[in-house]
């Protein structure tokens, strides 16, 4: 009923896809601005259908592929709930990180009840600029889904390289007329000896110049190894599959 009433509210240029899962994923319906077509595709019949394991990983990944080539300027989000814990996901957390931080989607995640993973969901609504929320009631979701609707469409976004590796602190200040709002936050950016990272840097086929969109993950790299210069690091990369004669 709240996803009802969320598409029905849902301003009229903004696409809307339905992804259903537990260890399969179901396409209800696929990527539309049409809300008639939303709703009455929308099955409100519990979990008929569904009910074994759970592949959260999976049906992210689903809501990932469904609007990956909605255009670049447009803001991305995926919203996903849970009342349980990932237990038969095919792909990894951190591939799954990779995509939407590729692809600039958001992922606004809710677990619901006292059966979720604790912090599994708020690490991927972290890592990719989403939003979590922790629910105990059914009444509470229309008011959590107008949340994120409204943060999608109104927020304020501060970016900054920091300088120095470990533990920070951020704390900001938003002054208005009447009111202030306040937020800190803190996080630790030292790298985990042993992590596998995705650089996600490319190069045109059969050339070797670094496009200039991934420059900034090369930086990154030069910014750690001066940090750590004992650091050693394994690096890994492909080529594509384009045969040519010479």
């Amino acid at each position: 009923n709240a996803a009802d009433l969320f598409i029905s509210r849902k301003k009229n240029e903004d696409l809307l896809t339905l992804v259903k899962y537990d260890n399969k994923i179901g396409i209800e319906a696929p990527l539309t601005t049409d809300v008639a077509q939303l709703r009455s595709r929308l099955q409100k019949n519990g979990l008929q259908g569904y009910g074994n394991t759970t592949a959260i990983l999976n049906g992210i990944m689903a809501g990932l592929d469904q609007i990956r080539n909605t255009g670049a300027d447009n803001r991305k989000a995926v919203i996903v709930f849970t009342d349980g814990s990932d237990n038969s996901s095919t792909i990894s957390k951190d591939s799954v990180i990779a995509e939407a931080r590729r692809t600039n989607t958001i992922v606004c995640a809710i677990d619901f009840g006292y059966g979720v993973e604790e912090g599994f969901l708020r690490d991927i609504a972290e890592a990719t600029g989403g939003t979590y929320h922790r629910m105990y009631s059914t009444n509470e979701f229309p008011d959590v889904f107008e949340d994120i609707y409204r943060r999608l469409h109104n927020y304020y976004l501060l970016e900054f390289t920091p300088l120095e590796y470990g533990v920070h602190t951020l704390r900001m200040k938003l002054c208005l007329p009447n009111d202030s709002l306040q937020v800190a936050v803190t996080y630790d950016n030292t790298p985990d000896i042993g992590a596998t990272a995705l650089l996600d840097v490319n190069f045109d086929s059969d050339k070797t110049v670094i496009k200039p969109t991934d420059v900034a993950s090369v930086e990154n790299v030069y910014a750690l190894l001066k940090a750590y210069p004992k650091v050693v690091i394994e690096l890994r990369g492909h080529t594509d599959n384009a045969n040519r004669t010479g």
